[in-house]
Parts: structure tokens; C-alpha cells; sequence
């Protein structure tokens, strides 16, 4: 997801990056990566003229902007989403051409309590389509990554995928 934050950054668009898993600062960390076309390894030992060189030669290039947003594991949901993008519209007058999600199993469902006993099936459904409602409303694009887990069954597996099918048609 990083990979493709950076890649719509290069082309001038506005980016809200919303993670659930990571700090703000290990995601930022990861775009420059991507954007400097440096290994995230060497990206801290990078020396200050050659960091300087490749900061000025990729503003050159583009004029995207990005914020990043991080949220507690399993503790926000669309109506959050929601009520971001309407303070940054507000505050910063920053509107995103795309919203990538990182990721969908651990948003929360605006419908579900968290403390309800509900199928995983049921709870990443309802979260996809809380998500799917938002983009119609929002104008915007949003790209969601969803984590499969290799344990599952493989009729398990396929009602997953029939969710992320619905959701990448309809966002």
C-alpha cells in the first residue's frame, strides 16, 4: 500500500493515508522509501548531500501531498473516517483525491459493538460496506488492503474474497 501511496503522490494528487496497524512515522518512513527509491535500510544512513539531492529532485517532479493518519487498532470506523476528512477539509483545507485504509480486519463496524459476538464473515462485511456507502458520499476514491489468513479453510477463504471483490468493484 505504501508502494501505491507513493506512486499516486508522483503524479500531483493528494493522498490520506489512514493506518490501524503502524505508527504514522514507520508509514512515512516507508513512502520516502518508495519516493527516494532507497532501501528502507539505508534510509536512515543515507549521507545529508546525496538525502538533500534526492528531496530536491523529487520536488521537482511532483507536487502530490500526503497526510497520514493513525488510529488505535479496532478503533475507528467510517463514521471516524468521516468526521476526519471534514476537519481537514475544514482545518487544512486538504481534500484527497484517494484514501487508502491499512486495513480493512482491524477497522471498526460502525453497526457492531465490539464487545457483540459476531462471525468474522459478518463483522469484515459490515465494515466493507460501511466503507462502500463513504466514497459515493465523499467523491473519493478509497484503496482498502485486507490481510488473508493462511489457516482458514478454503470455503472460508472464498466468502472472504467475495467481500474484497464487492468492495474493489464498488470503491
Amino acid at each position: 500500500m505504501c508502494h501505491l501511496a507513493s506512486s499516486v503522490l508522483l503524479q500531483g494528487r493528494s493522498v490520506l493515508y489512514i493506518t490501524l496497524e503502524m505508527a504514522e512515522e514507520r508509514i512515512a518512513e516507508r513512502i520516502d522509501a518508495n519516493l527516494l527509491n532507497v532501501p528502507i535500510q539505508q534510509l536512515v544512513d543515507l549521507p545529508r548531500q546525496m538525502f538533500e539531492n534526492k528531496v530536491t529532485g523529487l520536488a521537482k517532479k511532483t507536487q502530490g501531498t500526503l497526510i497520514i493518519k493513525e488510529y488505535p487498532t479496532a478503533s475507528a470506523h467510517s463514521g471516524h473516517f468521516k468526521a476526519l476528512l471534514n476537519e481537514l477539509a475544514l482545518k487544512k483545507s486538504f481534500r484527497p483525491d484517494i484514501i487508502f485504509i491499512d486495513y480493512l480486519n482491524i477497522c471498526a463496524s460502525s453497526r457492531y459493538k465490539s464487545n457483540l459476538s459476531v462471525n468474522s464473515y459478518s463483522y469484515i462485511k459490515a465494515i466493507a460496506e460501511e466503507l462502500e456507502v463513504k466514497p459515493s458520499v465523499l467523491k473519493k476514491a478509497i484503496r482498502v488492503a485486507h490481510k488473508a489468513e493462511f489457516g482458514k479453510t478454503q470455503q472460508e477463504q472464498e466468502l472472504l474474497e467475495t467481500i474484497l471483490t464487492t468492495v474493489g468493484k464498488t470503491l
